[in-house]
């Protein structure tokens, strides 16, 4: 199930989701805006290649529920910048998971989509035993974003992982896309369809906190 909930933070539109993949177990979280706390996570996933749920909040149009003033989905070409920011916590939390942003792309202007033609995602915390889909095929410092990134992909996703923990980020995701383009990956004629940031837990997670998630796409 993926329970879902419009929110507002600093005037525009968001909605924060449980979005529990696994046939088995429960999800629950608290949330104030795009801020949520996991207050029950039962399921374990633990030897699948898929997290068993994907707690997060989200900006675009994605399964029934749209953010009308999000400016999604938008020309990868027209985008001049995508200022975004999320922090989380996992202080004392066991169990596997990661923290990640996960940005959908599509190759025509449609509306509501359940699944993107292409994934870019960024894995703020990379567990020991989980790796993006496809390879290592380079590294990336991004202006604005912390650190060096390393660069997986598999042709429809492309990940850049951090080679440390970062906890916070505030930066402007348009250099991720522009990175992705010059690999071949995404090209400017897509479109930027949805911006999620959250946690993909395969087991416990019980306490992650997620705090504050924004994206505006000019």
């Amino acid at each position: 199930s993926a329970g879902k909930q419009a929110v507002t933070v600093n005037g525009q539109s968001y909605v924060v989701q449980g979005n529990h993949k696994s046939g088995s177990g429960t999800l629950a979280l608290t949330y104030s805006g795009t801020s949520f706390t996991i207050t029950a996570q039962t399921s374990d996933d633990s030897s699948s290649v898929s997290p068993a749920s994907y707690p997060s909040a989200f900006t675009g149009n994605n399964n029934d529920w749209l953010t009308a003033d999000a400016n999604l989905p938008q020309k990868v070409s027209a985008i001049t910048s995508v200022p975004s920011s999320w922090s989380w916590s996992d202080d004392g939390v066991t169990g596997l998971y990661d923290a990640v942003y996960d940005v959908w792309f599509t190759n025509t202007a449609s509306g509501n989509i359940v699944s993107p033609d292409k994934h870019l995602m960024l894995w703020l915390h990379k567990p020991n035993a989980k790796a993006p889909r496809g390879s290592i095929i380079g590294s990336a410092i991004v202006p604005g974003a912390s650190g060096t990134w390393t660069v997986w992909s598999d042709g429809t996703f492309i990940s850049y992982v951090s080679t440390t923990k970062v906890y916070s980020l505030s930066f402007d995701l348009r250099g991720f896309i522009s990175d992705a383009v010059s690999r071949g990956v995404l090209t400017n004629s897509m479109y930027l369809h949805d911006v999620f940031a959250g946690f993909e837990i395969w087991s416990g997670g019980v306490g992650l906190h997620g705090n504050c998630f924004t994206a505006t796409v000019k």
